[in-house]
């Protein structure tokens, strides 16, 4: 349990053993031997607080007496002491802080004033106790207003207080982390004074060196959150912070090729792999928010060069993070226009430290760990760090560079990095994985898309500050060229053409799984292709293989293999174009089966916004319960959600409810129905687990049979895809299996994410909607901003109108019939009977003799158009002269209304 770990805290220990880096970063990193508890470790000084520390350091105390301080003495649980007794009722009251409910009666009760008391440990006498103390503190700062009251009575300074190494300390790991959550209570803690925030900083980086492997997991994940405060960030970066980050890492003693800690045990295992995992989120907020500095640096500059307006900066108290397609529009802008030579200090630390093969290692290893869940996290992470990290020319070329894995067989190989994530893009290690996949490929798509000229103007930027302008035959440079050097994107090219980057590439424009993001996986692997292209050696491979020789790609910029995915699919068609242009010589209407206009097509209907009536899809449902027998539902139905008894007339000819016929007794005229929409919404599960029966989603059944006469509703149905056999057998690597369960028992913060994300089944308004996008996209010149659409009429966009089409204003008609002999343009002449039908047709009333009666309800002419035949809603049926308008004759011929005539011929 989360007890008992916190128990095995040894004070004085370092939870990382191997590789340190030294802070110079000078010379290769050296490997050192674990070394034994000293009793000088252990006897090491507390740190106080600035006003206490001399009484501290000038004491000769013993170890019996620092314990009380350090690690505790009070065990016993008999006799039951008070001390013991406020621990036991503090670790009951722990899990109930989390809960929303009990919140207002632990403020009621002055729980705040109280943890103020307990957690000063020189009140307390009593480690154990504070550390009690803190554990329920941090569940309670899950709370906004809590974490506000606190941060504002003088907290994290009351925190800052507790000694250091101690079990407290490990407890204010936690407090910081839960803290770390609330945004408005750290942007509170970032406008207290610059000291005030120094030695929070200071403190954090402490237990991630020091303290606990709790206190290290917490300390780590305190700072991916907070990275995105740029006071936090300063800091940290000003105490050294990036290389006692990186040397989480490379003291991991499982990324020791020799042996992966072939003597640790399945916990410690567990505990290395969750601080890889840990580092690696924290490294990706940190370079994320860098990046976003950086391009802010270089808009201000080039505003400044061009005149524009400056560009005003985050508060540094206030946070800023970015969706990942955000940041991958950054990392494209800089790579555009970022200087050739640019000079990026995060990146320059990083590449000092050695870092990039060490997460190329940590890769490589990470895809061995099979019973680890969280397997595909760390790969992911640490992917996206190399994907932001790849902007800059320097990092590029550590991809071509020698790095040490394992083989298959266990043993130590030297391969290039580049064809590390070459494999992992192709997902050779993991199946569908597409977050993965699309991480590897923005690597690969920066080292190849480059601009072979780049803006050398801006130059190299500290704080901000450019270097003045060049002359204009000076602007631009060959991409990353050095001194006498290969061009940095032509040796990129040539590592990704020698391991195999084209074959790779070339099969991710085939891929089908998942269905959700092989649009995107398509369209990036296009991308990097077009960006391969431009080398003359890759060109002319391409130019053979039967993917443009035999006109494969064209057949795959046809359909989406998503409907939902049509704007993906259209960037995909994009790169797909001109990759076609560059292989072959020439644009890609010549001799070429899709046009431009397809493609535009496709990315208005993509672009439009569907919407519908929710009463036209209440009415459906409505109708359908009927159809299944739940009459009682139907009508609790119809009268919650105020629906009519009958459809309206122009839409619709459903009977009313308790004359629902069966489908066979429906009138017998058949009219055309919309068609199906295409069964590509269905998913299925990755193999080998075949999908579960909840999962999938079900039909969607036909309206109700009463509706069946109605040419308006389509039926929508939904074939469940055939699963798609995994892939062929693949050697496992040998590596010694360990269980990664552990003996670890989480915060309810940190369970979190040890969940899943389960795919959600389709929604109903999602289907609706797809079935209505369906229709937009056959239409012939379709537009993006559509009105609502209906589910019982066909939608059909406004044909556009000829240059010399005529007006349907009458005396614009007129005007132009100058211009535009003989009737004031094409179509003229209709636009004139209509109007003369209009205003000059025969229009006759017919009335009931008894007025009294109910009205009609259908009309239908004779075989030879002299009655005209009326229904009622008693049932009759009533003859009329066409001439004279007399009732001619009359019929009882149902109990109950008619809603259609027909004339037999």
């Amino acid at each position: 349990k989360a007890e008992n770990l916190d128990l095995s805290f040894q004070a004085g220990t370092c939870p990382g053993l191997g590789v340190m880096v030294n802070s110079d970063g000078t010379g290769p990193p050296r490997r050192t031997k674990p070394e034994g508890e000293t009793l000088r470790k252990v006897k090491q000084k507390l740190s106080f607080s600035e006003a206490e520390r001399a009484p501290s350091e000038l004491s000769n105390s013993s170890w019996s007496e620092m314990s009380v301080w350090v690690i505790g003495t009070n065990y016993s649980l008999s006799p039951l002491t008070p001390a013991i007794e406020q621990r036991l009722i503090l670790q009951y009251l722990t899990p109930l802080g989390e809960y929303q409910e009990l919140l207002p009666i632990f403020m009621q009760m002055g729980s705040r004033e109280l943890m103020m008391y307990y957690i000063d440990l020189k009140r307390t006498n009593d480690v154990l106790l504070t550390f009690e103390a803190l554990k329920h503190l941090a569940s309670l700062l899950l709370h906004n207003k809590f974490a506000a009251e606190f941060v504002a009575h003088g907290g994290v300074q009351k925190l800052l207080e507790i000694p250091r190494p101690s079990m407290a300390a490990t407890g204010v790991s936690m407090c910081l982390y839960y803290l770390s959550y609330n945004q408005d209570a750290m942007e509170r803690v970032c406008m207290h004074p610059h000291k005030v925030l120094a030695d929070v900083v200071n403190y954090t980086l402490w237990l991630m060196e020091c303290s606990h492997a709790s206190g290290c997991c917490h300390a780590t994940m305190f700072f991916s959150i907070c990275f995105t405060f740029r006071a936090v960030l300063e800091l940290f970066d000003n105490q050294d912070g990036l290389r006692r980050l990186v040397n989480l890492i490379s003291t991991l003693e499982i990324l020791n090729l020799e042996d992966q800690g072939a003597l640790l045990s399945d916990d410690e295992i567990f505990a290395s792999r969750q601080t890889g995992k840990h580092t690696c989120m924290a490294l990706r907020k940190y370079f994320e928010v860098h990046l976003a500095i950086k391009v802010e640096q270089v808009k201000q500059s080039l505003q400044r060069t061009e005149g524009g307006l400056p560009i005003h900066p985050t508060p540094p108290y206030k946070a800023f993070s970015y969706p990942r397609e955000q940041v991958v529009e950054m990392m494209e802008y800089l790579i555009m226009f970022g200087p050739s030579q640019m000079y990026w200090e995060p990146a320059e630390v990083f590449l000092k430290l050695s870092c990039v093969q060490l997460l190329l290692q940590l890769i490589s290893i990470a895809c061995s760990w099979k019973t680890y869940y969280a397997r595909n996290d760390t790969v992911r992470y640490a992917l996206d760090i190399l994907s932001i990290l790849t902007v800059v020319p320097k990092i590029q070329l550590q991809l071509a560079e020698p790095v040490d894995v394992l083989d298959e067989a266990g043993s130590t190989v030297s391969t290039v990095g580049m064809s590390i994530v070459l494999g992992v893009a192709e997902g050779e290690f993991f199946t569908h994985d597409a977050d993965i996949q699309k991480s590897a490929l923005l690597i690969i798509i920066n080292c190849v898309c480059g601009p072979e000229t780049r803006i050398s103007s801006i130059g190299k930027y500290v704080s901000g500050t450019p270097r003045r302008r060049t002359p204009m035959s000076q602007v631009y440079q060959p991409h990353g060229r050095g001194g006498s050097g290969e061009p940095t994107l032509a040796k990129m090219w040539n590592v990704v053409q020698s391991n195999n980057g084209i074959k790779v590439l070339l099969s991710l424009l085939s891929v089908k799984m998942p269905i959700t993001d092989a649009d995107q996986i398509r369209a990036l692997a296009c991308k990097a292709l077009v960006g391969l292209s431009r080398s003359t050696s890759v060109r002319q491979i391409i130019s053979k293989l039967p993917l443009f020789s035999s006109g494969q790609i064209q057949q795959l910029m046809k359909e989406p293999i998503l409907q939902d995915k049509r704007s993906e699919h259209v960037r995909f068609c994009k790169f797909a174009a001109e990759l076609i242009e560059r292989v072959s010589g020439k644009p890609l209407l010549m001799g070429s089966d899709v046009s431009l206009a397809r493609l535009q097509k496709a990315d208005v209907v993509a672009q439009s916004r569907i919407s519908f009536p929710e009463k036209e899809l209440l009415v459906l449902i409505r109708n359908h319960l009927i159809s299944k027998g739940l009459q009682e539902t139907a009508t609790a139905l119809t009268r919650e959600a105020d629906l009519p008894m009958t459809a309206a007339s122009h839409s619709s000819s459903f009977l009313p409810a308790a004359t629902a016929q069966p489908p066979a007794t429906s009138s017998p005229v058949t009219l055309p129905r919309t068609p199906r929409i295409p069964a590509r919404l269905s998913t299925s599960s990755m193999c080998p687990h075949p999908p579960s029966r909840s999962q999938l989603p079900p039909q969607l059944s036909s309206p109700a049979p009463a509706a069946t006469g109605s040419p308006l509703i389509g039926r929508i149905s939904f074939v469940r895809e055939r699963q798609s056999p995994c892939n062929g057998k693949r050697s496992s690597r040998v590596l010694r299996q360990k269980s990664d369960h552990g003996a670890y028992s989480q915060s309810p913060a940190i369970r979190k994410q040890l969940e899943r994300h389960v795919p959600s089944p389709p929604t109903l308004d999602s289907i609706m909607t797809e079935y209505l996008r369906e229709q937009h996209a056959r239409c012939k010149n379709p537009v993006a901003i559509c009105p609502p659409f209906s589910l019982f009429t066909p939608h059909q966009c406004p044909e556009p109108k000829q240059r010399r089409q005529a007006p349907t204003n009458c005396t614009s008609r007129l005007t132009r019939r100058a211009a535009f002999p003989k009737y004031g343009g094409v179509d003229g002449g209709c636009f004139d009977r209509h109007l003369i039908f209009g205003r000059f047709r025969p229009i006759s009333v017919f009335r009931e003799a008894n007025e009294d009666e109910s009205g009609f309800t259908c009309c239908a002419f004779s075989a030879r158009e002299r009655f005209l035949m009326l229904g009622t809603c008693t049932g009759q049926l009533k003859l009329y002269n066409v001439f004279s308008g007399q009732e001619e004759a009359s019929y009882n011929c149902h109990n109950s209304a008619i809603t259609h005539l027909e004339p037999s011929r």
